[in-house]
């Protein structure tokens, strides 16, 4: 086992504690200390951060190809070119770079499956032509309402095939934002773009399919051949749901911004309640059972209900120096228990 350095130095202090205690024999604190060797360097983050780099030098060498007079002729006649052609064409050319992309990704992947950043990489730039694929496709279909309802599900339905095909959890991100995306652009057709669907705004509709969508990956959770796709399911449906919740907690079931800002702020507060309950059950399910991503969820949400609470109880009533030194203050002491939880001891622990 590696560790890097501040970890393997902590954890040869407790063996050397439990040693001198006399907890652990001098042989059995030998056989720990041999288990693990210190990391000299972090490859797996200089890869991350080495791939960031180059995407932000390749945005660079475009920006600095566009300020070539010459070449900014020649590329605006092919995006001329290019943008005039038929949409079917379009779908056709973006479809094949899509390919492209993906035969590379699965093939590097099974050649070199360590290489994970490399492989998704490939995988992502796929999905962001089959995008563009759909886009073209739905261009043929029309304009206005029609393209943005025909966008979202032929992505979600491009999306899906991908995702089955591949066993990819990234391009089944994609088919949820895409078919959740595709909820809210029918919801808002169907009603002309009024501001309520069956009596619900857009933060409101997003409770409902946040919940609807969790309840139906549970119970699918335990099928074989979902659970690649699962654990990233369950992470989006907490998050749609907790946003949307938080978000609701906010403008309430206000049709339009004008509106929001004439409502009194106590209409607000059975959202806010709504969304705090939800949090505080989120946190206590996850403590009982043991669901770390369910537990962090609630946390998470539950403070920044409060500080949201905060912001719109005091902000103006309270001077602004005082208000920022109680905030400091606050988080200055959640980092202090959270350090503490963090370094807790093992024989504590234990």
């Amino acid at each position: 086992m590696q560790l890097n350095r501040p970890q393997a130095e902590t954890l040869h202090k407790v063996i050397t504690e439990w040693e001198t205690g006399g907890l652990i024999s001098a042989e059995k604190a030998s056989e720990l200390k041999a288990s693990y060797s210190v990391r000299s360097f972090d490859w797996k983050m200089m890869a991350r951060y080495c791939f960031i780099i180059a995407i932000l030098l390749g945005v660079a060498g475009v920006v600095a190809t566009f300020a070539d007079r010459a070449l900014i002729r020649f590329f605006q006649s092919l995006v001329d070119r290019i943008y005039n052609a038929p949409n079917f064409i379009l779908a056709v050319i973006c479809a094949v770079i899509s390919a492209v992309f993906f035969y590379f990704g699965e093939k590097n992947k099974q050649a070199q499956p360590t290489r994970i950043f490399t492989n998704e990489g490939f995988i992502l730039l796929g999905a962001t032509f089959t995008a563009f694929t759909a886009a073209n496709i739905a261009a043929m279909a029309g304009t206005g309402d029609i393209y943005y309802t025909c966008v979202f599900i032929v992505a979600t339905l491009l999306y899906l095939g991908l995702s089955l095909k591949f066993k990819n959890a990234l391009l089944w991100l994609f088919t949820l934002i895409s078919f959740t995306v595709w909820l809210g652009v029918l919801t808002g057709v169907l009603t002309h773009w009024g501001p309520y669907f069956l009596g619900m705004n857009f933060p409101v509709r997003y409770i409902l399919i946040g919940a609807i969508l969790m309840a139906m990956f549970w119970q699918t959770r335990k099928f074989s051949w979902w659970k690649g796709f699962y654990p990233i399911s369950r992470f989006y449906a907490l998050l749609l749901l907790f946003v949307a919740l938080w978000t609701s907690s906010v403008f309430g079931n206000t049709g339009s911004f004008e509106l929001w800002s004439k409502t009194p702020q106590w209409h607000f507060w059975p959202w806010a309640l709504l969304s705090t309950l939800a949090a505080l059950g989120a946190t206590y399910q996850g403590s009982k059972k043991n669901l770390l991503q369910l537990r962090s969820f609630g946390i998470a949400f539950l403070f920044l209900n409060i500080y949201t609470r905060c912001f719109e109880y005091f902000w103006d009533s309270t001077p602004k120096a005082i208000f920022f030194i109680v905030l400091a203050i606050s988080f200055w002491l959640i980092g202090r228990r959270a350090e503490n939880i963090w370094h807790l001891d093992p024989r504590k622990k234990k």
